[in-house]
């Protein structure tokens, strides 16, 4: 990113440039991404689901093995509920 420096009149003096190398963080990224697909694969072969709830926000995250057990259609960019997930295991919680 470039940007101009103005003096006390308003005229351009000078221009400061700002830069961040994102080799590492794109590798890392290229690395976990490698690694999901790998542990989504074997959870699928091992017919293993997993979840996580963060309690501070109540947001559901489920494994894709996880839909497919569940017999719930994945959508595309939409996480499970936490009212959805509940109804699936605790009878008492059904209205």
């Amino acid at each position: 990113m470039i940007f101009p420096i103005l003096d006390s009149v308003g005229e351009i003096s000078q221009y400061k440039a700002l830069r961040f190398d994102m080799s590492s963080h794109i590798k890392l990224k290229k690395e976990l991404v490698k690694t999901l697909d790998i542990l989504n694969e074997t959870a699928s072969i091992a017919k293993v689901g997993g979840w996580e709830l963060i309690v501070e926000t109540g947001e559901l995250n489920w494994t894709d093995e996880t839909f497919h057990i569940l017999e719930v259609e994945k959508k595309n960019g939409q996480k499970p509920m936490l009212e959805e997930g509940l109804f699936l295991f605790a009878e008492d919680h059904h209205k």
